[in-house]
């Protein structure tokens, strides 16, 4: 636990409810509203930035990201910095890391995707499509995977307390893997519980 506060980190599917009016985005709310108010610590990794929106295009930079959660009231929640990897995230917002995280990064996707390839030229080449092609649904689906991975991985670089999310993969994947299995994962509602029960 970083300070006398709980730590949490939110996840794109966190995001997106809040976004898209979706059930979850009322616990959602109330954890960045108690990030707000300095209860608690609640965090983003801009890795979510990377992500396409839903019904719209990819992003073309932090800044349309940033500018997307100050119109949610969210301009002032903490944004991490992801590992970089090309054609992924953006260059302005995420650090070089050594090969501790790229090993890390190998096992989180492991963990997650386990009959998934993780470099892009596999995935490719298993799926049968052009290497070049960056706009191709597999494309897309791998860079999901990446997200999802490199998310995960900022929270345990940083050594954050709870990683909230409704992905269920997060759930199944990684309850009994003997690195990951001792991190705290929640649903919104869930880490709303943590800082609420008296």
């Amino acid at each position: 636990m970083m300070g006398s506060k709980l730590t949490f980190t939110l996840d794109t599917n966190c995001l997106i409810a809040l976004f898209e009016k979706e059930p979850a985005g009322d616990a959602v709310q109330r954890i960045f509203n108690a990030a707000l108010s300095g209860e608690i610590d609640a965090a983003i990794v801009a890795s979510s930035a990377a992500e396409r929106q839903k019904g719209q295009p990819y992003l073309a930079n932090i800044d349309a990201f940033k500018q997307r959660l100050a119109a949610h009231g969210l301009a002032k929640i903490q944004l991490l910095p992801p590992m970089l990897r090309w054609d992924v995230g953006f260059l302005d917002h995420a650090i070089w890391l050594d090969d501790q995280v790229e090993r890390r990064e190998g096992e989180i996707f492991g963990a997650l995707f386990p009959n998934r390839p993780l470099e892009w030229s596999d995935w490719a080449i298993s799926a049968g499509v052009d290497i070049n092609d960056t706009t191709s649904k597999d494309f897309g689906a791998w860079k999901n995977c990446i997200i999802d991975t490199h998310i995960f991985e900022a929270h345990v670089r940083y050594s954050r307390d709870v990683f909230v999310t409704s992905d269920r993969n997060f759930f199944t994947k990684l309850a009994l893997h003997p690195v990951f299995g001792d991190f705290k994962i929640c649903t919104p509602a869930e880490a709303v519980e943590l800082f609420t029960a008296k």
